[in-house]
């Protein structure tokens, strides 16, 4: 794969990492002059859906402590997506030697995050320390350690809270909370219990449960109680200790409700200066994350797009220009089109009206470096419209 060009565009220089269904590569993006990591569906797993899943995802989500994802690939040949380059450790080899003032940090970091998916209806199903990724920026000044960012990643399991019995169990057997092992309605508070399992295992060393068959595990989740992490490690701040107790209680109902107030809990137990968000959560009804009060105009410019690109391949530039007031929706419009079009197998190049050039030759410049750019260039329209900078066609003159 080394040295390898993916779509045109994606230059691979070093694989970083392989799981069950994917690997993961540095590469550069030619057209963006950028490294990124790019995310390759192995050959024959047959998890494209997955894979659109996860990308749809997280495209619609957008916050510092999450992974922010580019451009999706998703035919029967290969299955691909770009995402930011995440330089770091996991959580437990990131905090193995971090004080319990830096760990607090990192924690309100994931506890945000947490609260930003909730928010949304959402639950990602699947918190460990191998899913939270920490990067330590350089020291400012000798002496005084870099601040830490934290990124929440792999939403391929992320699904709607739900109320109904029955749903598939999913996540990783160690970290299930116990409603999920029973399939039983769930909530961010199953994200809670998993990130109460992280931390105790991040502050101990040890698993709460483990040792046996799955089913032996799964049962330990559900009926048996854990040696108090104190015990386990007896320098560990009874703060911590009772934090970590309160989010892995078997009934959710004695869970924290929320990440924010498990954020302000733990921030007043460690004499934190936290304030929790005015107005604390919306309700859950105004938060599904469905495009809602621009379904006209998305519809027409839907169709703009035509049959998806896997069952009509033919080379095209498709043009659409958003505009309006301000503060009537056209981020958030022309945001939801780009991910339609990137699911429907579509480059896209995304430009706004900023700077001195044309926004017409800027879109068409761009385009030209996109895959296929050499024939699009020789359209008559494009040449017409925009003379000099389409290169030549053949025969013409120097």
């Amino acid at each position: 794969m080394i040295g390898q060009v993916l779509g045109g565009r994606y230059r691979v220089e070093a694989k970083l990492g392989e799981g069950g269904m994917a690997s993961v590569y540095r590469v550069t993006d030619a057209v963006e002059g950028r490294a990124l990591a790019l995310k390759l569906l192995k050959p024959g797993e047959g998890a494209l859906d997955y894979f659109r899943h996860e990308f749809q995802v997280l495209a619609r989500l957008d916050h510092p402590n999450l992974l922010r994802v580019y451009d999706l690939e998703a035919s029967a040949e290969v299955g691909y997506y770009t995402c930011e380059l995440l330089e770091g450790q996991d959580l437990f080899a990131a905090t193995r030697d971090l004080g319990w003032d830096e760990l607090y940090d990192v924690v309100r970091q994931v506890l945000e995050a947490l609260g930003y998916v909730h928010d949304r209806g959402l639950v990602h199903y699947d918190v460990k320390p191998e899913n939270l990724h920490v990067r330590a920026a350089p020291s400012p000044r000798p002496g005084v350690p870099g601040a830490r960012v934290v990124k929440l990643v792999d939403f391929g399991l992320t699904g709607e809270a739900t109320t109904r019995r029955g749903e598939q169990i999913r996540g990783t057997l160690h970290y299930l909370a116990p409603e999920v092992a029973k399939s039983l309605p769930a909530d961010g508070r199953a994200d809670l219990y998993s990130l109460g399992i992280t931390l105790y295992y991040v502050t101990t060393g040890r698993l709460p449960y483990d040792g046996g068959s799955a089913i032996s595990i799964l049962r330990k989740h559900i009926e048996a109680w854990p040696e108090p992490p104190s015990r386990v490690r007896p320098d560990l701040p009874d703060a911590w200790a009772r934090f970590i107790l309160r989010l892995i209680e078997k009934d959710p109902g004695r869970r924290y409700a929320t990440a924010a107030d498990a954020l302000v809990d733990l921030a007043r137990r460690l004499g934190k200066p936290y304030t929790a968000p005015e107005g604390g959560a919306r309700p859950r009804a105004a938060l599904a994350p469905r495009f809602v009060g621009r379904e006209a105009e998305l519809a027409r410019l839907e169709a703009l797009l035509g049959p998806d690109r896997g069952a009509s391949p033919r080379a095209a530039l498709v043009a659409g220009l958003i505009s309006g007031e301000q503060g009537v929706g056209k981020t958030r419009l022309a945001h939801e089109l780009r991910i339609k079009a990137q699911l429907a197998g579509w480059l896209v190049v995304d430009v706004g009206a900023r700077g001195e050039e044309p926004l017409a030759r800027r879109l068409v410049r761009r385009a030209l470096a996109l895959p296929g750019g050499d024939a699009l260039a020789r359209e008559p329209a494009v040449a017409a419209l925009l003379p000099g900078l389409a290169p030549p066609g053949p025969g013409a003159a120097p």
